[in-house]
């Protein structure tokens, strides 16, 4: 579905921009079978295309005629997916598609990331690639965390993460149990009116909802993000480091999540469960060769807090002398 090439020299691409790539998959002496793959991304370390057709020549064919087929066949591919946000669609909007690995030893989540960005980069994770331009993140947030105690089917959790600005992002997620998918909805702008603080706001938008404060949290989280070359979906490798204010959990987990789809010929959305949940195993085998200590599932964040103000009590605050 993708071919990646290594950085160009610009000098090289100062006249030209770079279209099309016919790739040859079989031949006889008769006839020549070529996948068409048109440019999709350009970035400083390389260039992505992706497959848009195929097309079955007479063997003799002139390169120049080849060209000219496979002009014809990719413009109307070229004239929907030509901008870089047409490329991509989400194929559950509103959902997160999630699995979890939990780690129970006390490797940072910077050594883990950093190992698994260069098996990526080293192409050893085999059948994907970085996400050319994203290819590893840095995250970190404070989060308020309220729980959805009711009505039964919309419970879950609300969570505030403050924006530079002095607004905040709410994520609303809905699920009555730790699952591989999860209703995941988010206002990217809440302000707060004056005087009222994230129990008034929430009461005043969802009065139907029963909500309990849960402690506060502080979130780091590094992304090694990776494309599919066979089905040309995303996912992000998420190693995450949850601190609890005020106790002395932490939690650690190696995310695998799925962000979005790239356009192309033969996609389908049939094949992001399987290939996240193989993705999921072959990053607990990297783990596991690394000695790390961990165990697969869906365990969330939520779980977490509240199996965390159950099974001990907040730290006590050391009188001053």
């Amino acid at each position: 579905m993708l071919s990646q090439t290594a950085g160009v020299d610009a000098g090289s691409t100062s006249r030209v921009a770079p279209l099309l790539l016919l790739r040859a998959v079989a031949s006889s002496s008769s006839e020549q079978h070529l996948e068409v793959l048109t440019c999709t991304r350009m970035r400083e370390i390389g260039l992505v295309f992706t497959r848009v057709g195929s097309l079955a020549l007479p063997a003799q064919t002139p390169v120049l005629e080849k060209a000219r087929e496979a002009l014809a066949l990719a413009r109307p591919w070229n004239e929907r997916i030509a901008g870089e946000a047409n490329q991509y669609f989400n194929f559950e909007p509103e959902t997160e598609v999630e699995a979890k690995i939990t780690v129970e030893s006390l490797q940072t989540p910077w050594d883990l990331a950093s190992h698994l960005a260069a098996v990526v980069s080293r192409g050893d994770l085999r059948g994907f690639i970085p996400d050319v331009g994203t290819e590893f993140q840095r995250w970190q947030h404070h989060q308020d965390t309220f729980e959805i105690t009711g009505p039964a089917n919309e419970v879950g959790y609300f969570a505030f993460l403050p924006k530079p600005e002095g607004s905040f992002l709410l994520k609303h997620k809905t699920f009555a149990h730790d699952a591989l998918r999860r209703r995941e909805v988010f206002k990217f702008d809440v302000t707060l009116p004056e005087g009222t603080d994230f129990e008034g706001y929430l009461k005043e938008t969802f009065p139907r909802l029963t909500v309990r404060r849960l402690p506060h949290l502080v979130r780091t989280r590094f992304d090694v993000n990776v494309e599919s070359t066979q089905t040309g979906h995303f996912y992000g490798i998420e190693v995450d480091e949850v601190v609890v204010e005020g106790y002395p959990q932490t939690l650690r987990q190696v995310e695998i999540e799925y962000h979005h789809s790239r356009r192309h010929e033969g996609l389908s959305r049939d094949s992001i469960e399987p290939e996240l949940l193989g993705l999921e195993k072959a990053v607990r085998s990297e783990l596991d060769a690394l000695g790390v200590t961990c165990h697969s599932g869906f365990y969330s964040k939520l779980s977490f807090l509240k199996d965390t103000i159950a099974s001990r009590p907040a730290c006590q605050e050391t009188p001053a002398v």
